[in-house]
């Protein structure tokens, strides 16, 4: 649990976490809170830990919010909804993945079908440098 940064507060009651791989979102006004995804199944320790530093505690969340499906993203999620009965938000799209259904990652097959596409063609051919770059996660 050493391995994530303290809480950076970004603006008044936004602090930013940055986990040992995935971030997190802590949205607090005065003792009430809630979070934008809640990084890897392996972060739970972090995450309680980053939420404790702000003297809050994940019982008292009002929600989470997971931005998508993907397991960077949904990692607290089932801790927090079996432990705390807290509220977990997300897209109808990722509604396997929240229940344990599914476990969506992106691959390189997956991004190189979708390159292919004509919407994503038409970006590239706009775009001035043709460079991939790995996003961790995505």
């Amino acid at each position: 649990m050493d391995s994530t940064a303290a809480p950076l507060e970004c603006a008044d009651g936004v602090f930013f976490i940055e986990g040992p791989a995935s971030n997190w979102i802590i949205l607090r006004d005065g003792r009430e809170f809630s979070v934008i995804d809640s990084g890897y199944p392996g972060d739970v320790g972090d995450f309680v830990k980053s939420i404790r530093q702000l003297g809050l505690e994940p019982r008292n969340m009002a929600a989470l919010l997971v931005t998508h499906g993907h397991v960077d993203h949904t990692g607290a999620a089932r801790m927090l909804s079996d432990n705390f009965h807290i509220a977990v938000l997300s897209g109808a799209a990722e509604h396997g993945q929240m229940i344990g259904r599914e476990k969506n990652q992106v691959s390189p097959r997956h991004i190189l079908v979708k390159a292919w596409q004509p919407r994503v063609r038409r970006l590239h051919q706009r775009s001035p440098r043709r460079a991939a770059r790995g996003t961790p996660g995505h």
